[in-house]
This record gives structure tokens, C-alpha cells and sequence, in this order.
């Protein structure tokens, strides 16, 4: 009896965190999207990137294919690199210097470093969360990243043929 509660309590609890995480991931990205428009409206950019998805390739490029793999670079590399290799045991600062790696990745403007470095805080968090209950770290950051790209792309797809 005490297995079956055990394993019921294990189940929820990884369900709330997955749930916690994918809510910080809406919170995140849903407030600070107008504050980015308005900036680059004042700065006389178009989009952020200026750079329309001209078709399906695109859209399955930036919503499949990248979230994977900057995950696989961003999150799975560097904590694998500072943990088995330089032996740092600090959880914030792999956190840190995974999302400051995102964030200067995604160098287009000084407002896209910064959003690519809070965008890098929730998906080092995450993975770093879900690595530690061992629940698909991958597999979830991911999904959130995909997420995050498929409204930019939708919002970029709207800008450019609406």
C-alpha cells in the first residue's frame, strides 16, 4: 500500500512541476512581447528580426528542428561540461552560464540578448529541474522552446501577410 501511495505522490509531483514550469514559460514570454514590439517600434524595426518565414520549411525548421537542437547545445552540453568536466556543483551558475550563452547566441539587438538570456533562465531551469527528478529534460525543454518559436513564427507569419 505504501508503494502504490508513494508512486502516486511521485507521479503528481512531477505533473505540478511540469505544469509549474510550463506556466513560468507562458508568464515569461507572454508579459514581455508587447514591451519588445513597442522597443523595436521606437527603434524602426519592423519585426524583431526582420526576417520573414517565407514557407513551410521555415516554420518546421524553427519550430522542430531548433528547439531541439539548440536544447541539446544550450542545456544538455553545458550542464554536462560544468558538471562531469569542471566539476561545478553550483546549480544558479550553470543556469547562468547556459542562459548567457543563449542569450548571446540569439544576438540581434541588445533587447533580443536580453529576452534570449530570460528565455535561457526558464530553460536551464527547467532542464535542470527535470534532469534532477529524471522526467525528460529534452523532451520537455524542447516542447517549451517549440512553443515559444511556433508563436514567433505564427506572430511573424501575421506581421508580413496580414
Amino acid at each position: 500500500m505504501k508503494t502504490i501511495i508513494f508512486k502516486s505522490y511521485k507521479f503528481l509531483l512531477k505533473r505540478s512541476k511540469t505544469f509549474l514550469f510550463f506556466f513560468l514559460l507562458i508568464t515569461l514570454y507572454i508579459f514581455p512581447i508587447p514591451i519588445l514590439y513597442i522597443s523595436h517600434l521606437i527603434q524602426g524595426k519592423k519585426s524583431m528580426t526582420e526576417l520573414p518565414v517565407t514557407g513551410l520549411s521555415d516554420a518546421f525548421i524553427a519550430i522542430i528542428i531548433i528547439p531541439v537542437v539548440e536544447t541539446l547545445i544550450f542545456q544538455t552540453l553545458i550542464f554536462y561540461i560544468c558538471k562531469e568536466k569542471l566539476k561545478i556543483r553550483n546549480f544558479l551558475l550553470i543556469v547562468f552560464l547556459s542562459a548567457f550563452a543563449f542569450g548571446i547566441y540569439h544576438f540581434y539587438d541588445l533587447t533580443y540578448i536580453l529576452y534570449g538570456f530570460t528565455s535561457g533562465v526558464v530553460f536551464a531551469l527547467g532542464y535542470g529541474i527535470f534532469r534532477r527528478i529524471n522526467f525528460h529534460p529534452i523532451l520537455i525543454v524542447s516542447l517549451a522552446h517549440a512553443i515559444v518559436n511556433g508563436i514567433a513564427v505564427l506572430a511573424r507569419y501575421l506581421e508580413y501577410n496580414v
